[in-house]
């Protein structure tokens, strides 16, 4: 049975760049201004050690195989909501048992216990998948010409 593990970022920060690519890569057409450099700033900033913003890391037997954060604001159209689940990924040969879901909920639980009321993500074709674990959506809308759902979740 592989053990599985959740970290926060700082706590393996020779990952940095790799994730950075990752993330550019799954993510560049929604950020299309933004470079690899940029992606890596914006990750680099969330090893503070504080909940906001903050990256976590699901490993499987010691290999970083899924990332999410917890970010002040993540989308540019919606300054007024915070703060943000971003960065969900799962590496494409990892996908499909059920790593996503145990790191989101994760990740929701490390914020409810710091006192996060609410919090707000974004997705183009996971609906299902959050609101399967309690979000529900806010509204629907456009982001860099693709469709988007905007979703929100509180404690309890």
């Amino acid at each position: 049975m592989p053990e599985i593990r959740i970290l926060p970022l700082q706590q393996r920060p020779q990952v940095l760049d790799d994730i950075a690519q990752w993330h550019f890569n799954e993510w560049q057409s929604l950020y299309p201004q933004d470079s690899l450099q940029d992606f890596r700033t914006d990750l680099a900033s969330t090893m503070s050690g504080d909940i906001l913003p903050s990256t976590w890391l699901l490993l499987v037997d010691d290999e970083v195989v899924a990332t999410a954060s917890l970010l002040r604001h993540d989308l540019s159209s919606y300054p007024q909501l915070s703060p943000w689940l971003a960065n969900v990924f799962v590496l494409p040969q990892w996908r499909g048992r059920g790593l996503a879901k145990r790191l989101i909920r994760q990740v929701m639980a490390n914020a409810w216990q710091a006192g996060v009321a609410k919090l707000y993500l974004f997705t183009e074709d996971q609906t299902a998948l959050y609101q399967s674990l309690g979000w529900c959506l806010w509204q629907e809308d456009q982001h860099q010409g693709k469709a988007i759902s905007v979703m929100t979740a509180q404690p309890g």
